[in-house]
């Protein structure tokens, strides 16, 4: 999907993943090791999965909740998509990380500091994830979102974007 995005933004975007696991995964790894509640990855699992769930549906629809706001479509830069997008992103990026730290820890106190455990635990864990992120590239090579879903074509979304509002959906 095309945010025409000014290269001088493009960098600040991607920034945001070296901050987040830098700043948010100290200060959950301290909320999680002192909650004295049962179920202590499993809140944080949870509430990074609905994070990132309400950011990867904004994320798809950035571009109709822009012109919905008085987006100009007739302009390069749309700058209220840009900062929906950017802030989705950021959230996203950070769901993501909560997500990822909870589950190694998870899988810590199930292998119960046994490394040959914690190390197959991590080998299935890395391969899944990887697995999930190409079957979810090669998603958007399929144009065949646009009969399933027609809805998502709107005055605002060109193929592309109906892609993205389509996987966002599934």
């Amino acid at each position: 999907m095309e945010f025409e995005i000014p290269d001088k933004w493009t960098s600040l975007v991607w920034l945001v993943g070296a901050v987040s696991s830098s700043v948010f995964h100290p200060i959950v790894r301290y909320y999680n090791n002192t909650c004295k509640f049962g179920w202590r990855q499993r809140r944080f699992m949870f509430a990074g999965a609905v994070g990132a769930t309400i950011a990867f549906l904004t994320i798809g629809f950035a571009k109709d909740i822009g012109y919905a706001f008085g987006d100009n479509l007739s302009e390069y830069t749309k700058n209220r998509t840009l900062i929906i997008f950017g802030i989705r992103l950021w959230m996203l990026e950070i769901s993501i990380n909560i997500i990822d730290a909870r589950c190694r820890d998870f899988l810590d106190d199930l292998a119960s500091r046994d490394q040959p455990k914690i190390r197959l635990a991590y080998q299935f864990l890395s391969f899944f994830m990887s697995v999930g992120n190409e079957v979810g590239y090669l998603t958007v090579l399929f144009s065949i979102f646009d009969v399933i879903l027609p809805f998502t074509m709107t005055k605002a979304c060109d193929r592309f974007c109906e892609n993205v509002k389509s996987i966002s959906i599934f």
